[in-house]
């Protein structure tokens, strides 16, 4: 096939969407499809079979939706590069927001869908109060759902990580389901990371970019509980959040001191070397579409919390590949951060499982079920 794709980056990896958008190009290339990709300027060098059409436009970590440079580049690279392709495929359907409505004769368009967080938001039990800046961040997530819905009706097939935002999608927006497919993501191998050793008995790691969805104010309370008894206990935050001086306020206040270390932001092989080097990954998240951070600590040997929310179940299992608490329950994550601290029999049956949980993200795997879901598409062309 002749692919048009559009993504936010890829040889530089800031987030998930970078590590699914290397994974799905390489492997499409090894089976020998040609690949034109629009990304922004220094995102992505040519190699054979991949054409890069540099865009005009600073990068985006998460969305395009803050940066509307980049969105109205991605609309003119689909006006004037699309065409003369097979299909078209926006590497985070969102980026969809401001493409104008497919013609007859244009290529068919397919969206990935990575997280349903904006439906989220307005599903039965979640916890809004907890969030400070709750009325803003209402207001932007209702808006983010209308530019969704138009996003996705732009498409004529999308793509989910889980079946959870598979099915928040048709509860919320509406499309007619066949129109909507799981395809479950693939965690390319990756070569043992040197490891950097983290202080702490144990060193609880904990990485992500939205502290308050990722449950870190849950987690600087359960530290601080479990402290009582393993004062050695030390928690090491990786990540960026614009707020960051509010969650280093409240590890004091939780009485964490030196205990809670804030790295800030890091490369993403330096995340793998703080996960060789941890004992645990706790990332307790409110709600999660699936959880790369995970898969990436099972690679690297160590156990995992992480809540029984979103589709995170749907990938691993409670007390064979990671431990699942609720979310939000302080008490429950205190009580598995000590168990995993001093359970050595409970440390090596999750890292087994965990590892095993870690193979089944399969990039073969997912770039069939793709190519499967653009013959789809393409009605059998």
């Amino acid at each position: 096939m002749r692919l048009f794709f559009l993504a936010q980056q890829l040889d530089a990896i800031t987030s998930g969407l970078g590590t699914y958008a290397r994974a799905l190009v390489e492997g499409l290339l090894e089976e020998g499809h040609e690949i034109t990709l629009a990304v922004p300027r220094g995102g992505a060098e040519p190699r054979p079979g991949l054409t890069v059409r540099p865009l005009d436009a600073g990068p985006a970590t998460v969305t395009p939706l803050s940066r509307p440079g980049l969105a109205r580049a991605f609309r003119r690279a689909l006006a004037d590069g699309g065409k003369g392709h097979d299909l078209v495929h926006f590497l985070d359907a969102r980026e969809a927001g401001l493409a104008a409505r497919r013609r007859p004769g244009e290529p068919v368009r397919v969206g990935t869908v990575h997280d349903t967080y904006a439906l989220d938001w307005c599903a039965p039990g979640y916890p809004r109060r907890i969030h400070e800046d709750r009325l803003l961040r209402g207001i932007y997530y209702a808006w983010l759902r209308r530019f969704e819905r138009r996003a996705y009706r732009r498409l004529d097939l999308l793509l989910a990580n889980s079946a959870h935002v598979r099915d928040r999608v048709l509860r919320g927006y509406g499309p007619a389901p066949e129109r909507v497919r799981v395809v479950r993501l693939g965690l390319p191998e990756a070569p043992p990371a040197a490891a950097v050793p983290l202080e702490g008995d144990p060193a609880v790691l904990f990485v992500g970019a939205n502290y308050q969805r990722k449950g870190l104010p849950v987690l600087l309370s359960a530290v601080a509980r479990a402290s009582r008894e393993r004062p050695g206990i030390r928690l090491h935050v990786v990540g960026g959040d614009p707020r960051e001086a509010l969650f280093r306020r409240r590890a004091a206040e939780s009485g964490l001191g030196e205990r809670a270390i804030f790295h800030g932001r890091v490369p993403n092989e330096r995340v793998r070397a703080f996960m060789a080097g941890a004992d645990l990954l706790a990332v307790p998240s409110l709600v999660e579409a699936l959880g790369l951070a995970y898969f990436e600590a099972l690679q690297a040997g160590i156990p995992v919390i992480a809540t029984r929310a979103g589709g995170t179940p749907e990938y691993l299992e409670d007390g064979v590949s990671a431990i699942l608490v609720p979310p939000g329950d302080v008490e429950a994550l205190a009580r598995a951060l000590l168990e995993l601290g001093g359970k050595e029999e409970l440390r090596n049956r999750l890292v087994r499982g965990g590892r095993a949980a870690a193979r089944a993200l399969s990039v073969p795997a997912m770039v069939s079920a793709t190519l499967e879901a653009y013959r789809e598409a393409l009605g059998g062309r």
